[in-house]
């Protein structure tokens, strides 16, 4: 790949990830999700249709470079948009990091630990993210959504791929891997 073409691809994406932390630093938007596809998929596109139009940007009218610029900054949104989610909420393993960050150098014990993490409040923080999409209330109880049936469908062809036990009820015992 052409220096010049990593150059233009690797821009684009930087362009849209600043237009992104000011939109986010101004307001987030109710559905980020939905924001993030129109900033990182449909805003350049709709650029780069126009800079290809336009007299004196010959270097974008070859399809292979205007094809190598797309998929670069393709591969690139689509990165930073699966890893989002993980560092916009406050996981158990996140929280573990920036206990144990914080006691640097010395570090903590595993009891010290346990008593900074709060897990009702982690559970809670999960289990409202989920809500926006994955899962819905519906009477006393939490249901899938069919966005939620889909990512299962995903999870669990994935993890037979991987050879990887699929949890279930019968499997899963409450507090395990707890601290």
């Amino acid at each position: 790949m052409s220096p010049v073409l990593l150059l233009y691809g690797i821009t684009v994406f930087v362009i849209c990830l600043c237009i992104h932390l000011l939109l986010w630093r101004i307001r987030r938007p109710g559905n980020e999700v939905l924001a993030l596809l129109l900033i990182f998929f449909i805003m350049p596109l709709l650029v780069i249709c126009f800079l290809r139009f336009l007299d004196g940007v010959e270097f974008l009218s070859h399809p292979v470079n205007l094809a190598t610029i797309s998929l670069l900054h393709l591969a690139l949104s689509i990165a930073y948009i699966i890893t989002y989610p993980a560092a916009r909420a406050t996981s158990p393993t996140l929280k573990i990091l920036l206990i144990v960050a914080s006691a640097m150098p010395d570090g903590l014990t595993r009891a010290e630990i346990v008593r900074y993490v709060d897990v009702p409040e982690l559970f809670s923080n999960c289990l409202k993210d989920l809500e926006c999409s994955l899962i819905a209330k519906e009477g006393d109880g939490f249901v899938l959504t069919w966005k939620g049936r889909l990512t299962v469908r995903f999870l669990i062809l994935f993890r037979r791929m991987l050879g990887l036990q699929i949890p279930t009820l019968d499997t899963l015992s409450p507090h395990k891997g707890l601290l």
